[in-house]
C-alpha cells in the first residue's frame, strides 16, 4: 500500500481493487443513488469506472420518501 499509494486517487483505487478481490469479482459496485449527485468528480477521479444506471419509478418514488435522497433542483 505506501509503496503504490501516492494520493487519493491511488487510495481509492487501491481500496475497491481490495474490496473487489476478497469478494472474487473483478469489479467492485456501489449502489446508492446519492453518487449520481457526484459522477462527474467520480469519472475524474476513477476514469475506468463503468457506471451502470438502472432506477424504476417506484424505487425514485420510495427512496424520495424515505428522505435517503434529497431530489435535485
Amino acid at each position: 500500500m505506501l509503496e503504490d499509494c501516492h494520493d487519493a486517487d491511488d487510495f481509492l483505487r487501491i481500496v475497491r481493487e481490495s474490496i473487489a478481490g476478497k469478494q472474487g469479482v473483478e469489479r467492485w459496485a456501489k449502489s446508492t443513488p446519492l453518487h449520481l449527485l457526484y459522477l462527474p468528480l467520480i469519472k475524474k477521479v476513477i476514469p475506468d469506472i463503468l457506471v451502470v444506471h438502472a432506477m424504476a419509478a417506484t424505487v425514485t418514488t420510495s427512496l424520495n420518501r424515505l428522505g435517503y435522497v434529497r431530489p435535485l433542483p
